[in-house]
């Protein structure tokens, strides 16, 4: 039995408490996905990379560091942040979005029927065959 996704207009009059809940969700996700790419954005840039950083970070991927390695990481840590917050100043007004730069193209060949082998001829070579076909390990 096939679904529609799509909202029934009359949907809205039977159950006006529903529209103004859904209302309220859409409101707050629009919030939240304004400040999502402001605070992003803001908290990478201004957040301070130290040796407390780096292992809180380490105790969430629960990864052991030695204090040599924590010393390495800071200036590392802090090169890849400034990098990638010159993102940010990258004027992308007037371009479109794209999920893929570069054109892709089916690289696949036509399926056309040619001679091949036949099934003496096929199994001719092999030593692990049963009643016309090859036989394989056990799965199970």
């Amino acid at each position: 039995m096939a679904t529609s996704l799509q909202k029934n207009p009359e949907d809205k009059q039977e159950r006006p408490e529903q529209q103004k809940t859904e209302a309220k969700i859409d409101a707050k996700d629009k919030q939240a996905d304004e400040k999502a790419s402001t605070v992003t954005s803001s908290a990478i840039t201004s957040t301070e990379i130290n040796k407390e950083l780096i292992k809180h970070v380490a105790a969430l991927a629960r990864l052991k560091l030695t204090e040599k390695e924590l010393e390495k990481f800071v200036p590392e840590l802090k090169e890849i942040i400034n990098t990638f917050s010159q993102l940010n100043e990258v004027n992308v007004d007037n371009i479109e979005p794209s999920f893929q730069p570069v054109e892709l193209k089916n690289s696949l060949r036509d399926d056309i029927v040619e001679k091949s082998f036949t099934n003496e001829e096929a199994l001719s070579n092999s030593e692990h065959k049963k009643e016309g076909y090859f036989k394989g390990p056990s799965v199970l």
